[in-house]
């Protein structure tokens, strides 16, 4: 399991202030003094620096893009106040349950980290250097504290992939030691009730407190959750219409390189949406290889042991774990196809209500 990336992501988001610090005091002064701040530049940036550029927009485009700058200011707020003054207990909880004190990151584990990373900064240094060439000095003035913002949007999908592949790998183990325990029962020269008692006790105790702690992770992630994924979706219907139409009068050069820098941006952002989704699709399906071992233990069960694994059944299923974004809706890979569909819906609608601004 990640425990030792997680721990990494931890510490070096502290040091950057994107993850809570260990240190109250430090957590407080930083998140009353840095929020308003960060909120500030924004607003000026939107308001006073990139208002000519919105002049242009049509009505629809200038509200998904005014959704987008309230989404990521949005983020940043929760994530970092949330934390600090609503959800510190709860916060405190959950890392203390996953960040354990295993060795030092090795070689493995930092390149994990950094590869991420350096995919991330190589796009945004491409997509500074096209808009440096259309825009000039006045692309960092517009999007610079956007792109601040932007990082730290992707910093926290990378480490709540983390912390759900966690979650993944402790059900993968409870799997482990259910496949070992139905080789045993399939060989053993005779019945001990006693061992069998213990070890269904045991993996109860796994289950119940894998629950407790996925309950935990969507009282304090659910709202990012659903604000990464409105972001996205968002993000890529923007892009989608700026790829499809040449609407600021590029010359060929820069059209070609403005597609390439959105579409970097565009799946950079969507690809790392749909791996947190997707691991949280691996967890529920580690559930039900969960439930199809206990059938097969069955099988082999004898009197006492059957009703054990009667209720060892139930149990996992009244403690199935569900990742939600606040509550809304239940993260699934079928909320990649809703949020394609959505995004299509959307899409459609531009570029009718573009067409019927050009008649």
């Amino acid at each position: 399991m990640d425990h030792n990336l997680l721990r990494l992501i931890v510490t070096v988001g502290e040091f950057f202030a994107i993850t809570p610090s260990k240190n109250k005091i430090v957590t407080k002064i930083y998140a009353t003094c840095f929020i308003p701040v960060l909120m500030t530049a924004s607003t000026v940036s939107v308001i006073y620096y990139r208002q000519p550029l919105y002049v242009n927009f049509s009505p629809i485009k200038l509200v998904v893009t005014i959704a987008m700058v309230l989404i990521v200011n949005l983020f940043n707020c929760y994530t970092v106040l949330a934390p600090v003054f609503c959800k510190r207990q709860q916060y405190g909880q959950l890392m203390a349950k996953l960040v354990e004190n295993h060795h030092k990151p090795d070689f493995r584990t930092c390149g994990k980290f950094l590869a991420p990373n350096l995919i991330y900064w190589v796009v945004t240094i491409y997509v500074a250097y096209v808009w440096t060439d259309i825009l000039g000095f006045n692309y960092y003035k517009e999007y610079f504290v956007e792109v601040v913002q932007l990082y730290f949007q992707f910093y926290y999908n990378y480490f709540l992939c983390v912390v759900v592949a966690i979650f993944w790998g402790k059900y993968r183990n409870v799997n482990f030691l259910l496949a070992e325990q139905l080789v045993h029962m399939q060989s053993r020269p005779f019945v001990d009730h006693d061992r069998f008692h213990a070890f269904i006790k045991r993996v109860e105790g796994l289950i119940c407190s894998i629950k407790e702690l996925n309950m935990i992770f969507n009282d304090v992630f659910g709202w990012p959750i659903i604000m990464i994924v409105l972001y996205s979706s968002l993000l890529l219907l923007n892009y989608l219409d700026d790829i499809f139409k040449n609407s600021f009068g590029y010359d060929n050069q820069q059209y070609l390189g403005v597609i390439i820098s959105n579409i970097s941006v565009v799946f950079l952002t969507t690809v790392g949406t749909t791996i947190l989704i997707l691991l949280c699709d691996s967890v529920l399906e580690e559930v039900k290889t969960t439930i199809l071992l206990a059938y097969k233990i069955r099988q082999y069960a004898v009197s006492k042991e059957k009703k054990e694994i009667y209720e060892f059944i139930n149990v996992v299923l009244n403690n199935s774990p569900q990742f939600t974004a606040a509550g809304f809706f239940s993260i699934n890979k079928t909320t990649i196809f809703h949020m394609m569909g959505t995004v299509t819906t959307f899409f459609i609608i531009i570029i009718q209500f573009n067409t019927n601004m050009r008649v």
